[in-house]
């Protein structure tokens, strides 16, 4: 890993725009996450699916007594650790939430900003990725966590195959949600994946707020 302003990222990130905005912490996550805000009521428990070196997750840690983070990527997973060794409310683990427990292929584009997990056959995959790396998933009901106010999802199209892995985690919690809805991105999954909006919407979930182009904030009576 090597040093940016004040952030550790991995060794190959050397996307220019990336580097500007970790150098500069201009963090694109500050207005999406302090709107999501005025709808959250308690502030004790948050998780951060898809941390990336830990731009967001800091902002939760200040925000929240506990914080639980994952990310898929094993090396912007050390560089995350690192970065926010000094908060003491957070848990970090190097999981990509899905549908399953098993091991994916993390395919990686021109930053690390920018990852997402395959699903396509190789006969349909569009010849955009940099890097590819084998990675651990589990669902996030794997982890029977209760009590959770806010999540936070940015996993680059892959949020409706993490949505069927937290069917019980939904019986269980109510939090505010943000999540990053692209549906463009979605081609990139197949026709099995659940579209985000839909299923959020069937288990009660109500869209209260779009916060930015792709953001949107979801609450459930």
């Amino acid at each position: 890993m090597k040093l940016v302003g004040n952030w550790y990222v991995p060794d190959y990130e050397e996307n220019t725009k990336t580097l500007s905005e970790v150098n500069s912490e201009n963090w694109r996550c500050i207005i999406p996450l302090e709107k999501s805000f005025n709808y959250i009521k308690n502030f004790n428990s948050a998780i951060d699916v898809g941390t990336w070196i830990g731009d967001s997750t800091s902002i939760l840690c200040k925000k929240f007594n506990n914080v639980i983070g994952f990310e898929a990527n094993p090396d912007v997973f050390e560089c995350c650790k690192k970065n926010l060794s000094h908060f003491q409310n957070l848990k970090i683990f190097n999981f990509a939430l899905s549908n399953s427990n098993d091991v994916k292929t993390l395919f990686l584009g021109k930053s690390t900003f920018s990852a997402w997990i395959n699903t396509l056959s190789k006969d349909q995959l569009p010849n955009t990725h940099v890097l590819e790396k084998q990675i651990n998933s589990k669902t996030l009901d794997s982890f029977d966590l209760k009590n959770i106010d806010f999540i936070k999802i940015d996993i680059d199209s892959h949020e409706g195959y993490f949505l069927q892995g937290s069917e019980n985690f939904f019986k269980n919690n109510s939090p505010v949600i943000l999540i990053e809805y692209k549906p463009k991105v979605l081609t990139r999954q197949n026709i099995l994946m659940p579209d985000p909006i839909k299923f959020l919407n069937k288990i009660g979930y109500k869209i209260e707020e779009q916060v930015s182009n792709i953001d949107y904030v979801f609450t459930r009576n």
